[in-house]
């Protein structure tokens, strides 16, 4: 599978959930289509519990720029299919004389919460920066109008990839979110994490996955923690 197809399924919008900034790769694009029995961001569940399907779209320069997005529709337990939004990247990445790489970018979220008839929307954007090796990648993502205006909010990211065997990969991350400044929702923190732990199959053009999630503290009924399967095509 080619670096830039790394990058589209775990680079910041990535529907699987987990954040992989891979090493700049030789300009090309590449294309993902997903399919998940749950999407859920940052821990939080958007469908609460209905399949959700993603087509990813990025454009990987050797020379460090880097640009993509998603767009994800739902199937609301009431019947039909829904767009749910999309999310949007652009950013530059380097590699290091030792190996690492460093990136810095902005993404764009622009997503609704599916709950029976009620739409509610997730609308933000970050600033990030973030070093990454072949297996882990820190990153922090820091938005002046977090969901809500004039809500400050900086998000940590540890992410991890491992192949201990041929065609496997086990995967895991921690996220860390903190309201710096402004208002908020009632019934939230202004602290909180996400984790997710997970396991994928890789086949030559497309990938299956499953993932334990958790979010907290608190959280409803709608939000506790649970499993996430999913499958990739690549082209």
């Amino acid at each position: 599978m080619s670096p830039a197809a790394a990058r589209v399924r775990f680079i910041v919008i990535g529907i699987s959930g987990f954040l992989f900034v891979g090493s700049p790769a030789a300009a090309q694009v590449s294309a993902t289509v997903s399919l998940d029995s749950d999407y859920r961001l940052r821990g939080y569940t958007l469908t609460h519990g209905q399949p959700a399907l993603g087509a990813s779209l990025a454009w990987d320069s050797a020379a460090g720029p880097y640009v993509g997005g998603s767009v994800i529709a739902s199937s609301p337990a009431d019947g039909g299919v829904r767009s749910l939004g999309y999310l949007a990247y652009a950013g530059y990445a380097r590699r290091t004389a030792g190996g690492a790489s460093w990136d810095l970018g902005i993404a764009d979220t622009r997503l609704h919460d599916e709950y029976g008839r009620y739409r509610t929307p997730i609308r933000y954007t970050e600033l990030y920066a973030g070093v990454s090796t072949d297996h882990v990648t820190l990153h922090a993502l820091y938005s002046p109008d977090y969901i809500a205006s004039g809500v400050k909010s900086l998000y940590l990211d540890l992410s991890a990839a491992s192949s201990p065997w041929r065609g496997w990969r086990a995967l895991g991350h921690v996220g860390a979110l903190t309201i710096l400044d402004g208002r908020v929702s009632p019934g939230e923190r202004p602290a909180r994490i996400d984790l997710r732990a997970g396991v994928s199959r890789e086949f030559r053009r497309s990938e299956v996955h499953l993932a334990w999630v958790m979010r907290g503290p608190g959280g409803d009924e709608q939000n506790r923690s649970g499993l996430v399967l999913g499958a990739n095509y690549h082209f």
